[in-house]
C-alpha cells in the first residue's frame, strides 16, 4: 500500500503577519474605493423655519426627505454615518396657508443648500404640512347642578361659586372655533356631601394642542342631607253649614298624614302643631261627598308636601 503524504499548513507564529496583510489590503482598498465617485439615495434630514409663538403645528411636521445624489465616497460617507449633518433649512413665509410641498418645489430648495454633492432626484413625492393660527378664547367655566355626584339623600343648599369664573384658553383654529363659549366641569369623586371645595381641571378636548390659564377652577357650594318625614295632622271644618239638603254634615276623616321632606338637623323641630290644614265646604265635591283639604299653614323649612288622603270623606247625619 502506498504511502500517502499529508500536507499541513502551520500559520504558527506569523498569524500576525497574515492579519496585518489582511487588514493593510483591506484599508487600501476602502480608501481607494471611497476616492470615487457613486450614486447613493439619501434620507436627509429637514428643518422648517418660520415663527411659532403665533401659530400651532398639528400634526408633527416632516423630519426627513428622501433624495437620490451623487458623489465622491468621502463626501457620501460624511453625509451619512461619519458625522452629524445639518439639516437642510425649509423657510415656511405662511406655515398656516401651506399644506403641503411637492416634489417639484422641494428640488429647488434642496439643491440650493447640497453644495458638495450632486442632487439627482427628490424621491419624496409630498411633504404635508398642518399648521394652524394660534387662537384664544375666554370661557366661561361651570357646574351643571343636576350632574354633581351627591350623597344619598344629599341635596344642594347654597349658590356654587367659581374661582375664577372664567380661564383662557388657547390652541388652533379648528379647535377653538368649535369650543363652546361655556365649559362644564366634571368631579372626579362622589357620594359628595357637606361643605365641598375642590379645583377641578379644565377638560380640554386635546391636551396635546391645546391649553388653559389657569389649569383648574375651584368649585364652592354646600349639600346638606334631607329626609322623609310624616306626621298626623286634625282637619279643621270650615264653613260647614248647619243643614245641608236637609241633613247635618259632618267630617268622616278628622285627620290627615303630612309627608314632607326636610333637612336632617331640623326634623326634630316640627311638631303636628306646626300645620294648620282645613277642610272648606265651600270646596264640597257632591258627586263623591268629599273635600280636598288645604294647607293654610305648614313650616318655611319643609318641602315637596303631600296630603293622605287627599281627598276627606263627608258623612250626613240626620238631626
Amino acid at each position: 500500500m502506498a504511502n500517502k503524504k499529508i500536507f499541513t499548513f502551520k500559520i504558527g507564529e506569523n498569524w500576525k503577519v497574515v492579519v496585518l496583510a489582511v487588514l493593510a489590503a483591506t484599508t487600501f482598498w476602502f480608501f481607494n474605493s471611497l476616492n470615487k465617485n457613486y450614486e447613493a439615495r439619501l434620507s436627509y434630514p429637514i428643518a422648517f423655519d418660520f415663527p411659532r409663538d403665533s401659530v400651532v403645528i398639528v400634526k408633527p411636521l416632516p423630519d426627513e426627505v428622501r433624495i437620490d445624489v451623487a458623489s465622491g465616497g468621502w463626501n457620501l460617507l460624511r453625509k451619512t454615518f461619519w458625522f452629524n449633518v445639518d439639516p437642510l433649512i425649509i423657510q415656511l413665509d405662511n406655515p398656516t396657508e401651506i399644506k403641503f410641498l411637492t416634489r417639484n418645489s422641494l428640488y429647488d430648495i434642496i439643491k440650493d443648500q447640497l453644495t458638495d454633492i450632486d442632487l439627482n432626484r427628490v424621491v419624496t413625492d409630498t411633504l404635508f404640512i398642518s399648521v394652524e393660527p394660534k387662537i384664544q378664547k375666554m370661557v366661561m367655566a361651570v357646574v351643571d347642578s343636576l350632574t354633581i355626584p351627591l350623597a344619598t339623600n344629599y341635596r344642594l343648599t347654597s349658590a356654587i361659586t367659581y374661582e375664577p369664573d372664567s380661564v383662557l384658553i388657547e390652541g388652533p383654529s379648528s379647535l377653538m372655533n368649535r369650543f363652546p363659549s361655556t365649559w362644564l366641569l366634571e368631579f372626579d369623586r362622589s357620594d359628595i356631601a357637606g361643605d365641598f371645595e375642590r379645583s377641578l381641571a379644565v377638560p380640554l378636548t386635546d391636551n396635546r394642542l391645546m391649553s388653559s390659564t389657569p389649569k383648574s377652577v375651584t368649585v364652592k357650594f354646600r349639600a346638606e342631607e334631607f329626609i322623609r318625614d310624616s306626621l298626623l295632622v286634625e282637619i279643621q271644618p270650615v264653613n260647614f253649614p248647619n243643614r245641608y239638603r236637609g241633613k247635618v254634615p259632618f267630617l268622616a276623616d278628622t285627620t290627615t298624614y303630612v309627608f314632607y321632606t326636610i333637612k336632617g338637623d331640623l326634623a326634630s323641630q316640627v311638631s303636628d302643631s306646626a300645620f294648620s290644614i282645613a277642610a272648606d265646604f265651600k270646596m264640597y265635591n257632591s258627586e263623591d261627598s268629599t273635600i280636598t283639604p288645604v294647607v293654610l299653614f305648614r313650616p318655611s323649612e319643609v318641602l315637596e308636601l303631600q296630603l293622605l288622603p287627599e281627598k276627606l270623606k263627608v258623612g250626613h247625619a240626620n238631626q
